[in-house]
Parts: C-alpha cells; structure tokens; sequence
C-alpha cells in the first residue's frame, strides 16, 4: 500500500503509524541522555532538537520507557536520576522547537538541576498551542529565548535568564499561577505583560505588570497594576495601586504617575523618586530616615493620609484636598503645601519646611513641636491652633483664624487681618486694619506691635511689648481693667 502527498501522511498519523522522521502523536517524553530505553533515568549534559526528518538527537523516552527524539507539540518532562543521585544537566537547543508543555519533576532529595540554554543564540521555545506552561517542581533555569504565551507553575523556582528580542519573536505574555515562583535574572529580558498570581523577583527588564501576589522589582519594569504586595528597589512606569490590601513599598524610581487608591498602603522605605503625579487617596507614609522627592503634584483626597516622619523628607508640591491629612512628624518638607478648607495638617516633632505653606483648612502644631520655617511662607485662611514653636513669621489673612496658646511661640512677625487670640509669645506683631487680637494670657513681644485694627487686652492678662507700641489712625488699643500694657 502506498501513501503519498499530504492526504497520505494524515491518514498515517490518523491510522497512528509512525510519520516519517518521527513520532504521529504527540507525547509526553522525558529527557534521558545516557542510555535511553534502559529502564532508568540518567541525566547529563544534551542536545535538544527537533527530530524533523528523523534526523532528531534521541535523548528523550516515551511513557512506555522507549528511545525517542523530540518532535514539535511534544510535552516534555526533566526528571530526577532513577538512582536518587545528584545532577545538574545542561541542555543545549539546536533548533526552534514548539512545546506543548515543560515539567521540571519534582526531586524529593532537592539535589537536581536543569538549565536550558541556546548555544546559537537565536533557537527560540514557543508554545506548540496556545500558550507555554513551565512547571517547576524544582528548580531550574532557562536561558534559551522563549516567545508566545508563557505560564508558569509548580512549587520552586524558575529562573528566566534570556532575552527575548534575540530570538525569533518576544514573549507575549506571561502568567504566573498562584503558588509559583519566578525570577527574572539580571540581564533578562522579557518584553510582553507579567500577571502574577505567585511570587516574582525581577533583576532584570520586563514588560508591564498585574501583580496580585508578591513582587520584588530591583531591575526595570513596565507600567504597574498592583492589588498585591509590590517592593520596587528599582525602576516601574506608571504605578496603579489599588484595592485593600494592597501595599507598595518604594525605594527605587517611578518613571511617571502614581496613583494610590482607596485601600491600598504606598511606603517609601528608602530613597523614593516619582517623576510623574502623585495621586493618594488612601495611605502614604515616608518611613524614618527615607525620603521621597515627587516632581509632579501630589494630591492628597479626602480619605486620604501623607505622613512624614522623624528624620524623613518630602520635596515636591503637596495640594491636601477636604477630609485629608498630612501628618509632618518630623523630617524636612521642601515645597508649596495647599492645604484647602476641610483639611488638616498636624505638626509634632521638629519639622523644617521650605518653600511656602497655604493653610485654609486646620493646622495644627503640637506641645512640644518646632516648625522651622526659614524663609518660608506661612499664610493662614483658616484655623491655626499652635501649641507648639513656629520659627519665623505667620500670615493670618481675611476669614482666618490663629489661637496661639500658652505654650505655644511665634519668633517672627504675626501679621494679622482676621482674628487671632494670643496667649504666648511673639516675635513682632502687625494688626492690619479690620484684624482683630485678643490678648488672653501673659505675652511677650519681643519687638513692636503696630496696630491698625482692634487690640484688646483682656481682663487679668499682660502684654508686654520689648519695643514700641504704635496704635495707627482707625486702630483701637483697648486695656481692661484689670490687664496690663507694658513697654514703650
């Protein structure tokens, strides 16, 4: 009987005679180097190649423990020596090959490993199917260069070492199941999508990420989706955090927006650098010691918490929306901070602050707190309560309101267009016309007071003013009975 053209060799595979050149079905092979056929499994160093026209190297055995080379669609399986001793086997590829699927088996004695490389540089792995599934039930690595849609299982590690762009297509895609272990070495580099669902650790380059599991980021990554835990000690793009749960550690570089939603914790634990916007609407803390610079706008939303503390520093623009919080707890802030109507900004520690600060919602300084402001601005629509130290000089503009308590100081000038209850000391004050101050405890200026406004003295107080004392025409000065006015 003879068979000829391509009806005949489907009819071959149909009737599961052997192709020519190879295998009709596809099987499941393991690889077996030594001596295959002779019923155990001995690993060694290998070629790996495609049978195509029988000239295939045979270092596999099918199920049925026979010698076999592979052929394209083939499952294919690294296994443990039969004898439970030690390898660690090189397998060189010597042609494209299309796998169905990769099993590294798994080695109860832990003393097993499998590396794939391309020799050539260019032979490249790709899915005989849909997509690729590497299941690593120990460890191994693969340096050969893969392409298509990849998915990765198993219980151990899987070492990915090359780059994709040299061989014949990149990778298009690549999931990560949960329970399953990636890492992509330094110098790897995989240009399609990463969705994890397991634990990854990238020292090299890869594509953008949907990370819903563990990921540790010390090379350079895409833009990121993150409702897992992401620690990026390296570069990302654009950084979506989302979700309860969700935690971002940053000691490394964004490379764009940020945008921390309801939910999700963004932690800056080293030296932290967002070259984009910051949008939080959850949690945001600057550990101590650390320190984020954001070049863009940070808005913090209602809802929403910024905490700096001790020993960390802020540099870049923060605008604190209604129902958010800034929490300065000590450190450095460098920037313009709006902080509007409805929210609040608290000071403890020692701050020090440059650039300018805009408050017309709540600020409040604590006992025991310095704000350094230097040079800074500090303008006051709304409510600011000290009772701690303001180093430098305050602003109180129309619709503001400043109760400065007994513990609390202004070394600078207190400029004053609103209303403002003084019980501790001051630097200088200026009472613009249609502001109003009420001295309700033993103040001390250190310098002048002018007045344009209205200046009460209240009943069993003092004010007493180390400079002069001038009332301007429509101000008022008024002395209870009972309160003292001392000074020029």
């Amino acid at each position: 009987m003879s068979f000829t053209g391509s009806s005949g060799l489907a009819l071959l595979a149909a009737l599961g005679m052997a192709l020519p050149g190879g295998h009709a079905r596809a099987e499941t092979l393991t690889w077996d180097p030594v001596a295959p056929g002779n019923g155990s499994i001995e690993n060694a160093d290998g070629v790996w190649d495609e049978d195509g026209g029988g000239t295939g190297t045979v270092n596999w055995v099918d199920a049925g423990g026979n010698a076999e080379a592979f052929n394209n669609g083939d499952d294919v399986i690294f296994a443990p020596n039969t004898d439970g001793t030690a390898s660690a086997s090189t397998i060189s590829i010597a042609s494209d090959l299309a796998v169905a699927s990769i099993t590294f088996a798994a080695d109860p004695a832990g003393n097993t490993a499998f590396t794939i490389v391309s020799p050539g540089g260019g032979q490249t792995i790709s899915p005989s199917g849909g997509s690729l599934t590497i299941t690593a039930n120990s460890a191994a690595t693969i340096n050969a260069p893969m392409s298509g849609a990849l998915v990765v299982a198993g219980t151990q590690t899987l070492t990915l070492g090359f780059d994709d762009t040299t061989g014949d297509a990149p990778v298009a895609s690549l999931a990560v199941s949960a329970g399953a272990s990636l890492a992509v070495a330094a110098g790897g580099n995989i240009s399609g999508s990463i969705a994890n669902g397991g634990t990854v650790s990238n020292a090299g380059t890869v594509g953008d990420v949907t990370n819903a599991g563990t990921f540790t980021n010390t090379g350079t990554a895409g833009a990121v989706t993150n409702t897992g835990s992401f620690a990026n000690q390296g570069t990302t793009g654009d950084v979506v955090n989302t979700g309860a749960g969700a935690t971002f550690t940053l000691n490394g570089t964004i490379a764009g927006d940020v945008a921390n939603a309801a939910g999700a914790v963004l932690e800056v634990v080293g030296a932290g650098v967002i070259t984009g916007a910051l949008a939080n609407s959850s949690a945001l803390t600057v550990a101590p010691g650390q320190s984020l610079t954001v070049s863009g706008l940070t808005t913090n939303a209602a809802g929403a918490e910024l905490f700096i503390f001790p020993g960390a520093s802020f540099s870049g623009d923060i605008d604190n929306q209604a129902g958010a919080r800034v929490g300065l707890f000590g450190g450095s802030y460098s920037g313009a901070l709006a902080n509007a109507a409805g929210g609040v900004v608290d000071v403890s520690g020692v701050v020090s602050a440059s650039g300018s600060i805009a408050n017309g919602g709540d600020l409040n300084v604590a006992t025991g707190a310095f704000l350094l402001l230097g040079s800074t601005s500090l303008t006051n629509s709304g409510t600011l309560d000290i009772d701690g130290t303001i180093d430098g000089d305050v602003e109180t503009a129309a619709g503001g309101v400043l109760d400065l308590n007994a513990t609390g100081a202004i070394t600078g000038t207190l400029t004053n267009a609103a209303i403002a209850t003084l019980a501790g000391d001051v630097g200088a004050i200026v009472n613009a016309a249609g502001g109003s101050i009420e001295i309700d405890g033993p103040v001390t200026v250190a310098g002048s007071v002018t007045n344009a406004g209205s200046l009460d003295v209240l009943a069993g107080n003092t004010l007493t003013v180390g400079g002069t004392t001038t009332n301007t025409a429509g101000g008022t000065l008024t002395v209870a009975a009972t309160a003292t006015l001392a000074g020029d």
